[in-house]
């Protein structure tokens, strides 16, 4: 007789293999952004201020050709064929010739009175309230450059008025004179 086949032995049923239970990935702690620490905010240099430079005499490069803002005297004409600037300039001719221009200024204050003078030619320039002269100056520099020089005469107004500033020759002498200005100035800061 044939033996009976052997049932199998069941194998026992594996049990899952249980899922690890996830553990929450932890938050890193989030450190406190440091305040700067704050630095003194650094006082700013005073710049100087400066006043604007404002030029008190009209029509001082001449241009208008006319008597409106200057007055001639002696041989002095407009004249357009040796200028510094523009298109005209002064000729004081012989027989102390000249022009000057009335200006209102204020007492105390410091001023420059300037013009530019072709050929170092003897130029004497000269400030006046009423018939009093307040500064005059004269100079000849080397008579061999054929450039223009600038002259210039600083002074301290004696009281408020009405001041006349002068630009002329001697009798024998003559010159081109251009760009003449009149300016406040502040000593403090020369």
């Amino acid at each position: 007789t044939p033996e009976p086949t052997p049932e199998p032995t069941p194998e026992p049923t594996p049990e899952p293999t249980p899922e690890p239970t996830p553990e929450p990935t932890p938050e890193p702690t989030p450190k406190p952004t440091p305040e700067p620490t704050p630095e003194p905010t650094p006082e700013p240099t005073p710049e100087p201020t400066l006043e604007p430079v404002v030029q008190l005499l009209s029509d001082g490069s001449f241009e208008s050709e006319s008597e409106t803002h200057w007055t001639l005297f002696g041989l002095t004409i407009f004249q357009s064929n040796i200028v510094r600037s523009g298109a005209a300039a002064l000729k004081l001719r012989r027989h102390a010739s000249g022009a000057f221009q009335i200006v209102e200024l204020l007492s105390g204050a410091e001023y420059r009175f300037q013009c530019m003078v072709w050929r170092n030619a003897p130029v004497i320039m000269e400030i006046q309230k009423g018939r009093t002269i307040v500064a005059s100056g004269e100079r000849e520099v080397s008579t061999s450059s054929f450039q223009w020089t600038e002259r210039n005469l600083e002074f301290s107004a004696p009281g408020n008025g009405r001041f006349a500033f002068i630009v002329r020759t001697r009798e024998a002498d003559f010159a081109h004179v251009d760009d003449c200005a009149v300016y406040s100035i502040n000593r403090s800061s020369t």
